[in-house]
């Protein structure tokens, strides 16, 4: 449901629709789809591996930034908008390559 909410609000941007509504759809969305891939991670994963909780705080952390920049938006570009809601995602990305085990390729036994 998230990841179409934010779909749809992507597609306002890329079409010049840009206004409270669709800043509000994008940001919706983004808050969502973090929301249930934090959900889904803390239940799939091993909750006591302090990776996992590290991945589920980062992810829930974004959901009030992305919220406020939907809130405070207003004067802002939707252009600069949606920089600042990237920007947000891509730290959300490499905190989990961060957090990630490193594997080395080799096979163990």
């Amino acid at each position: 449901m998230g990841v179409v909410a934010a779909g749809v609000g992507l597609d306002f941007v890329l079409t010049g629709h840009g206004g409270t509504a669709e800043r509000w759809i994008l940001a919706g969305g983004l808050s969502v789809t973090l929301l249930a891939l934090a959900v889904m991670l803390y239940v799939s994963v091993n909750p006591y591996d302090p990776r996992t909780t590290h991945k589920a705080v980062i992810r829930m952390a974004a959901i009030p930034v992305v919220l406020l920049v939907a809130a405070f938006g207003d004067g802002m570009a939707m252009g600069m908008t949606t920089t600042i809601l990237a920007i947000v995602i891509a730290v959300e990305v490499l905190s989990d390559l961060v957090f990630e085990p490193h594997k080395t390729g080799h096979a163990e036994g």
